[in-house]
């Protein structure tokens, strides 16, 4: 009995520093700066969801992963919080900082 209690706790600290490695790589992957070197005008639309604007980012290049995006939103408990309109993101702008990216101000006259 005392061989399969060693590998259960071997099974148990092995998982655990898997899960302490795999969260450290999702957490920089978020904070990282983007690789795109000009600013980006992007549009959200009314209504439409995190999904879908996650990929449409990633399409656009201007994030590395639209899963490591999704997640990040909704852990930090964002994901309600989303706005719709027109986003000037900046060059080299992260995955967290462009979850708070205020929609830009719009012309009136071109309304």
């Amino acid at each position: 009995m005392r061989g399969i209690t060693k590998y259960i706790i071997l099974l148990f600290s092995g998982s655990i520093i898997f899960f302490i490695i795999f969260a450290y790589l999702l957490y920089q992957a978020f904070h990282i700066s983007s690789q795109v070197n000009f600013d980006s005008v992007f549009f959200v639309p009314e209504g439409q969801g995190l999904t879908l604007t996650s990929r449409y980012l990633e399409e656009k290049k201007l994030i590395s992963n639209s899963d490591i995006f999704r997640f990040g939103v909704m852990f930090k408990g964002e994901d309600n919080n989303l706005k719709a309109g027109e986003f000037l993101i900046p060059a080299q702008q992260s995955m967290d900082c462009l979850l708070y990216t205020s929609p830009s101000p719009r012309d009136k006259r071109q309304s």
